[in-house]
């Protein structure tokens, strides 16, 4: 009798088995679908760039690509390169970013503010980052400088 019982019992853990198995492969199946869509994401590259607060987005000042980084052409592509522009900027300490950025120029400037921006698959359009310089930046001779007009 208990013999009978354990193998009822295992019948019963089999098809149970059997439906989350099969419930598993549908919840998988729908999830492709729905990170396809219903046609294929471009994918492309992320780049950062940093711009004066002229307003002009035709020139960066300095821009960095990610040729490594592949993201979807779409919005949350677009989130993320903006997320990896600030993290790259965010782990740099101030004091040796305006150094790199100095040396980088080789030139003088003095730029009261540099916003940061992100675009991704090359031919998209620059979109702020929250991220802007905390203060002006001042070089001279590719060398940084305190600011006269601080």
């Amino acid at each position: 009798m208990l013999l009978a019982i354990r193998h009822v019992e295992n019948i019963q853990r089999q098809k149970m088995f059997h439906k989350v198995k099969v419930i598993c492969c549908i919840l998988v199946m729908f999830a492709t679908v729905i990170e396809m869509g219903l046609g294929e994401v471009d994918m492309g590259g992320c780049t950062c760039g940093g711009f004066t607060d002229s307003g002009d987005l035709s020139e960066t000042i300095l821009e960095q690509a990610f040729p490594g980084h592949l993201v979807s052409c779409n919005e949350k592509g677009a989130e993320d390169c903006r997320s990896k522009c600030s993290r790259m900027v965010k782990a740099v300490p101030p004091n040796v970013a305006v150094e790199l950025l100095c040396r980088k120029l080789n030139g003088t400037i003095n730029i009261p503010v540099i916003h940061l921006f992100a675009k991704i698959c090359e031919m998209g359009d620059w979109t702020a980052t929250e991220y802007k310089t905390p203060k002006p930046i001042c070089c001279k001779d590719g060398i940084s400088v305190s600011c006269e007009f601080e």
